[in-house]
């Protein structure tokens, strides 16, 4: 009788100590999901219309400035200006291809934190194979965020740029 206690004892202890840490496992899932929710709130926040307006004045502006100003002339107010207004053209470059990568790769990321849901609620995964899992999930959360918070500075670079000094820029462009 004591063995069969003993057994049925070690057996419950075992099983809550299991269901405690899936517990624990599925509580950092659900946090992870909603970081990934929010970052995906902050790259579906960018005002991609501003950004194309912003490309688009600045390569009209920039090819009447190559056409028609002198570089003998001094102007140095003008010079400031250009060079804050190249900031367009820099942020450009860190934003090309990097849009649609992230776009994948916040719904790649979000489609694994939901799988790893299921198999730590289906039990599918346990030991060190759930805290390995979440490592690796934490590390590529961790990749996506730093890439995102470099995209969306370039954005933000780009219109800085773009509010700052393209109306001086375009208005001076039209003196030549």
């Amino acid at each position: 009788m004591t063995k069969r206690f003993i057994i049925l004892f070690s057996l419950i202890l075992l099983l809550y100590s299991c269901s405690s840490q899936d517990k624990k496992a599925i509580e950092t899932v659900t946090q992870l999901q909603e970081k990934v929710t929010k970052m995906q709130h902050q790259y579906n926040s960018v005002d991609y219309l501003a950004v194309k307006v912003a490309q688009k004045e600045y390569n009209e502006s920039m090819t009447l400035i190559k056409k028609y100003y002198f570089k003998d002339t001094i102007d140095k107010e003008f010079m400031s200006a250009l060079d804050i207004y190249r900031g367009v053209k820099t942020g450009t470059k860190g934003i090309g291809k990097k849009k649609e990568a992230l776009e994948s790769n916040l719904l790649l990321v979000e489609n694994q934190l939901i799988n790893l849901k299921e198999d730590l609620n289906n039990v599918s995964i346990q030991g060190k194979t759930v805290e390995e899992a979440l490592n690796t999930e934490i590390k590529n959360i961790s990749r996506l965020e730093n890439a995102l918070n470099f995209y969306l500075k370039n954005i933000e670079n780009i219109l800085f740029a773009h509010d700052s000094v393209a109306l001086y820029i375009r208005n001076k462009t039209r003196t030549f």
